[in-house]
């Protein structure tokens, strides 16, 4: 996580609660509208959510990220606490959800060149909705063509997720998949999704 992804959890001094919600928005420019952007900063922030995006134009692309997306969200924890705690008022519930899907709508079916120390190439598009509660950091993977009541569907059971997740006593990092029927998540370790990724890069080596 990069200094400015960790700037998304404030110190609490000084501050409201209200004022700690934030979302980050790592992304390649030229996918993403800065007017999709700026709209819907403007709509977080009538719910006292800020919103800061990360260009990561030009910055070469580690293989990890056939697991971890160049286009990813985080949440920061304070929306994740209020929304499990019932905090969240369902205008901002609404307007959280639609930002959501706002995002993914607007990447939906584009592709990008990711450049590694080795080669380019040409990927789809995909989106991480990141969130941490308690010791576990879950990560979310939204992609494929989806419809858009598909799409509202998956957002609502991310939530839905969070208010059934119970937190391990070991820190740990979760990847999220959709199920085959696209109505469920489905939670990985990143070390098996590491390990299998080691594993198939040796077979192809051999």
């Amino acid at each position: 996580m990069t200094n400015s992804e960790k700037s998304l959890s404030p110190t609490t001094e000084g501050h409201t609660p209200q004022k700690q919600r934030a979302i980050g928005f790592r992304y390649i420019s030229g996918v993403v509208d800065k007017a999709v952007l700026d709209q819907i900063a403007s709509r977080l922030s009538e719910q006292d959510i800020s919103f800061k995006s990360f260009d990561m134009s030009g910055q070469p692309q580690a293989s990890i990220n056939d697991l971890l997306s160049s286009f990813a969200l985080f949440l920061s924890s304070d929306i994740t606490n209020a929304y499990m705690l019932g905090l969240l008022t369902n205008a901002t519930y609404d307007v959280l959800r639609n930002s959501l899907l706002g995002l993914w709508t607007s990447i939906k079916g584009k592709k990008v060149t990711q450049v590694t120390a080795h080669c380019s190439k040409k990927v789809p598009v995909s989106l991480d909705i990141n969130m941490t509660v308690g010791n576990d950091s879950l990560t979310f993977k939204l992609d494929g063509d989806v419809s858009e009541e598909v799409q509202r569907v998956l957002i609502d059971r991310i939530f839905d997720f969070l208010k059934s997740h119970r937190e391990s006593k070991q820190p740990q990092h979760l990847i999220l998949f959709t199920d085959k029927t696209k109505t469920a998540w489905n939670p990985v370790p990143f070390e098996t999704l590491i390990q299998r990724e080691f594993e198939k890069h040796n077979k192809a080596s051999l």
